[in-house]
């Protein structure tokens, strides 16, 4: 961690801001990907490079909703495909509808509180784009909870500053919390698949 934390120091600011915004991109079609650890690692580099909050803010930022509205878009083709009824061999318009159901109820709500839910981001943005929500909406929903999200996360690093020994403790401690979140969720789905199938 040392070794690399010192060779960050000297490498060109671009390339850590691009970095950071490969990471938040990618993290919205690659869940694993745990791109909130590379913008805390960002927030304590504030305190010993020349990286600014701001910037570092806005790139993770908008590397965050490009990622989100790709996968949104993605969603929104196949759902407009299975509504020609090209797919429903594989998904079927009434699973669509009742994921349009869903989100007309609780959408916007899930949007904003998915980006603090490491894991939940692909899944809410492919399923907003089934329901075909507004794309200004979300586009703009989806930009104010990543600017949250990256704000407090930027705050931590910052606050963490050149303290190795509390990087490390911090990124062991996000990575058993955002497996727990992420196998309660997948549990969940496994248990009402089945109570669907067999139980019904």
């Amino acid at each position: 961690m040392e070794e690399f934390y010192n060779l960050l120091l000297n490498v060109n600011p671009f390339y850590i801001y691009l970095i950071i915004f490969s990471a938040a991109l990618v993290e919205n079609i690659i869940p694993p990907m745990p791109s909130d650890l590379v913008v805390v690692f960002a927030g304590t580099l504030l305190t010993s490079t020349p990286l600014n909050f701001i910037p570092t803010l806005l790139i993770s930022t908008l590397g965050s909703l490009l990622g989100f509205m790709l996968v949104y878009y993605f969603g929104f083709t196949l759902s407009s495909k299975i509504e020609d009824h090209k797919f429903n061999k594989y998904i079927k318009p009434e699973a669509i509808q009742k994921v349009h159901n869903l989100f007309e109820k609780y959408g916007y709500g899930v949007i904003i509180a998915n980006r603090f839910l490491p894991g939940t981001r692909a899944i809410v943005s492919f399923c907003a784009g089934l329901a075909k929500m507004n794309f200004k909406v979300v586009s703009i929903i989806s930009s104010i909870s990543a600017l949250l999200w990256n704000s407090l996360l930027l705050y931590v690093g910052y606050s963490i500053g050149s303290n190795l020994t509390a990087i490390n403790n911090f990124f062991i401690t996000y990575n058993k919390i955002a497996w727990i979140i992420l196998s309660t969720i997948i549990l969940l789905f496994m248990i009402r698949y089945f109570v669907n199938k067999y139980l019904k």
